[in-house]
């Protein structure tokens, strides 16, 4: 079985239509590669831990309307970069407010290198 891990780079927000197709592209994969079976992770790096923030609050139509798939997927969600989450973009009390797990440091970034060592093939959205 091949190992998937898909990394969210996005920006959210409800000015951001691109970021928010990102973002559901990555839900949407992760959702049906676990449903056919496959070991996925969803990781979040960069801007991209911002949605964090956003599913924890789930204060915009975006966020209410695709929060249950998110929810579905919390069993598959690998962690998040903790200098990205915690120093760069203060998304690090979201994480925590869902458990996502923030690796790689608080002066370095987690990079896809780990993954890639594990055998995952990597995928970024």
């Amino acid at each position: 079985m091949a190992k998937h891990a898909l990394v969210v780079m996005s920006e959210s927000g409800e000015a951001n239509p691109a970021g928010q197709a990102r973002m559901l592209h990555a839900l949407k994969a992760a959702k049906e590669l676990k449903d056919a079976g496959q070991d996925v992770t969803l990781w979040f790096h960069g801007i991209g831990v911002i949605w964090l923030a956003a599913f924890a609050a789930r204060d915009d139509p975006f966020t209410r309307n695709y929060g249950p798939l998110f929810d579905e997927l919390r069993d598959n969600l690998g962690g998040a970069c903790e200098f990205c989450a915690a120093k760069r973009f203060g998304s690090a009390a979201g994480a925590e407010t869902l458990g996502v797990r923030v690796a790689g440091g608080p002066d370095e970034h987690h990079t896809v290198a780990p993954l890639l060592m594990e055998g995952f093939q990597v995928v970024v959205f």
